[in-house]
């Protein structure tokens, strides 16, 4: 816990005596509220911390539950997640068994444990908070813009985690309760998006088309529905589209302020539609733009990063540049394993790891492509121990990775994209044993057959059960819901999953803050509605 965090909580526990000195917590409240729209938040952090202390003396779980709501964002606000996280956390379960507390407001500290935390869209636990609040928020019944906020970050989660058809659930969800129309123009684009990924281009145009008419006042979200203009185009072959989408997205970037934004996807996205029209030249100029971008966005280890740098990598080995390639490709590496910074291509991080992350697997499989290219010109021995590394690395986060998969369409998936490793690893393991003679490789040429075998069958077993799911009448399905999570509702049950791989997605901004779809910074912010 860092020392900003433990000065939270020490607050917290140590202000107890002043706030039950005085029970009543309406002039804390109050005060502090008008500190906060003086932006005097330190001041106001204080008051609010006494105003719960308070509210808790005189059991006013109402005020408790607002006073630790505005206490955990004016926190945040003060650049301490970790701080207003810790706290929202240890009070959130105490204030839930209270009799007299307001349902709507506990929801919104669940909504509130979501914001606080700087890596929601990776940690399952802000899911689970999501549900939660979704399941409050169906037990009152109310139609407010809260719920759809709470349906469309529920529904963002899933879509990363290849859940399309929840997610869709979810986002439409988010349109019912958005009564306002404050998310619709971004829940269209991420409709759009999850149609996208599902190769039904159609409705995503439907989707794409809805957004448009929306037109949207808010240049984020205008931003965001062209660039999936931008995307979507593309693989319709509507180039002349695609490029006019993609520059009307940095035309709009432009009235972003730049801390906000990550402009690299914008600037990759405008390469690939210059890129297929054989403007190669403009097109690498967009690519060293958007690697920059990307690098300026995010300045430590970031997936996000990685991602970028594969994509430039790829588009410099179409275009004949492979050094250039191999660099990048070294560089997303650095990105994504904890603890591994060389940037020289002789080095790779070693075998023993345990996270699951897909660009650990996308990143040393294209170096190792690269390095056999370079191998069947050069015949270097050194090379071919190079690439079988590499191949190792991909193929361990394979594995990894499947076992994260909640769906058998998932597995699929993973299956169809990574099953040539399993061949390119075996010719390299070929090729150093005939170059060695050492008997270590024909083991490993073995190990690898049999895992590529109990692959295939795993997959033809995978594949099978989805086809039997498919056909199952949907009074099955439901039956099946109820029996597997029988104190869940069955409209709040059948948008779930804890499928928790993601898939390299286009969506392209950081939607964690209210009212708005990126919170790079820790500015001033306003309130959930």
């Amino acid at each position: 816990m860092s020392t900003r965090s433990l000065l939270a909580f020490a607050l917290f526990c140590c202000m107890y005596p002043l706030a039950h000195s005085q029970p009543d917590p309406c002039p804390f409240f109050d005060k502090a509220d008008s500190l906060y729209q003086a932006e005097d938040l330190l001041a106001a952090q204080g008051l609010y911390h006494q105003a719960f202390y308070a509210a808790i003396k005189a059991k006013d779980w109402v005020c408790a539950q607002q006073s630790l709501f505005h206490f955990a964002f004016v926190t945040d606000d003060l650049r301490d997640n970790q701080g207003a996280l810790d706290t929202l956390q240890r009070w959130i379960p105490f204030l839930e068994k209270q009799k007299g507390t307001d349902r709507f407001r506990q929801a919104r500290l669940y909504l509130a444990d979501l914001l606080t935390n700087p890596n929601w869209k990776n940690n399952q636990g802000q899911l689970e908070a999501l549900e939660k609040a979704i399941d409050i928020f169906e037990s009152i019944d109310t139609l407010h813009v809260n719920v759809a906020y709470a349906y469309k970050n529920a529904g963002q989660i899933l879509e990363m985690r290849l859940n399309y058809p929840k997610a869709i659930a979810y986002f439409e969800k988010a349109l019912e309760y958005d009564t306002i129309h404050k998310y619709t123009a971004q829940v269209y684009c991420y409709l759009s998006d999850c149609y996208y990924w599902q190769e039904d281009y159609d409705n995503a145009e439907v989707y794409l088309h809805k957004g448009l008419l929306e037109k949207t006042s808010d240049p984020m979200d205008a931003a965001m529905l062209a660039l999936s203009g931008a995307g979507l185009y593309l693989k319709k072959a509507d180039y002349e589209k695609a490029e006019s989408f993609a520059r009307q997205g940095l035309e709009l970037l432009k009235k972003i302020p730049v801390e906000d934004i990550d402009p690299g996807p914008v600037y990759s996205t405008l390469e690939e539609a210059l890129h297929v029209r054989n403007k190669t030249g403009e097109a690498a100029k967009y690519w060293d733009l958007a690697v920059e971008a990307s690098r300026k966005t995010y300045p430590g280890k970031n997936r996000e990063h990685a991602k970028m740098l594969v994509h430039a990598g790829d588009f410099y080995v179409a275009t004949g540049r492979p050094e250039k390639a191999l660099n990048l490709y070294q560089k997303a590496i650095t990105q994504v394993y904890p603890g591994f910074n060389s940037i020289a291509i002789s080095d790779n991080p070693s075998l023993g790891f345990d996270f699951v992350e897909s660009w650990a697997m996308t990143a040393p499989a294209r170096k190792a492509e690269l390095l056999m290219a370079q191998y069947d010109k050069t015949a270097n021995p050194k090379l071919l121990a190079n690439a079988a590394q590499c191949y190792d690395l991909a193929l361990r986060q394979v594995g990894l990775l499947k076992t994260t998969y909640g769906t058998d369409v998932a597995k699929l998936y993973m299956g169809d994209y990574s099953h040539g490793y399993f061949e390119k690893a075996i010719r390299v393991q070929s090729l150093l044993y005939a170059e060695t003679q050492d008997r270590a490789h024909l083991e490993r040429i073995y190990q690898l057959m049999e895992d590529s075998k109990a692959d295939v069958l795993r997959e033809a077993v995978d594949r099978g059960r989805a086809l039997l799911s498919g056909s199952l009448p949907d009074s099955c399905c439901k039956k099946r819901n109820r029996f597997a999570c029988p104190w869940r509702s069955s409209a709040t049950n059948s948008c779930r999953s804890n499928c928790s791989n993601r898939k390299p997605t286009k969506l392209r901004f950081k939607n964690i803050g209210p009212g708005s779809p990126t919170w790079k910074g820790h500015t001033k912010r306003s309130r959930m509605p």
